[in-house]
């Protein structure tokens, strides 16, 4: 499905709601292996690369897309030991579902450019930075530090705001 995004990405015009949904629906399921949720992304990761202009019109993206990204991301390592280990994880090239999803978004975000990436993203970094659950609060913190790159107009011109939310 992937190699068939690249090569005819209009081959899922009529259905790419569809498809954005039940891609989602793959990457919040745990009981996939994380290669096949990893790999599900890639397929909304190629779509937004070859025709992003129809993705960033589409309702899903924000609603399902976007959060099972970051539903990756809560997916990190419990026991500190382990985490200090899979440190090199963070750059978004490991294999666990919580280095898929810092890679998919800081790639969703630099395909999706400025303006959507922020309002897709804004809302739910503010739900996890309120989470009481450090899991959360940490794919918070994370998340917008991926899109900042994406962003970076947009948080040096409004860097009071941006400030505050980090905060």
């Amino acid at each position: 499905m992937g190699e068939l995004s690249k090569t005819h990405p209009d081959f899922w015009e009529n259905v790419d709601v569809k498809l954005v949904t039940i891609v989602s629906g793959i990457i919040k399921t745990k009981d996939f292996e994380d290669g096949t949720r990893s790999q599900a992304a890639e397929i909304v990761l190629t779509l937004a690369k070859e025709v992003p202009a129809g993705l960033r019109k589409m309702g899903e993206m924000q609603s399902e897309f976007v959060p099972a990204l970051v539903q990756l991301v809560t997916e990190c390592e419990e026991d500190m030991d382990a985490w200090a280990e899979s440190a090199d994880d963070e750059d978004g090239t490991g294999n666990s579902a919580y280095s898929a999803g810092i890679g998919a978004i800081e790639r969703l975000s630099l395909l999706l450019k400025e303006k959507f990436t922020l309002q897709a993203f804004e809302p739910i970094i503010t739900q996890c930075l309120a989470s009481e659950d450090w899991k959360i609060k940490q794919a918070g913190y994370l998340t917008y530090g991926v899109i900042a790159e994406a962003c970076k107009d947009k948080m040096k011109a409004n860097a009071d705001a941006s400030m505050k939310l980090a905060c």
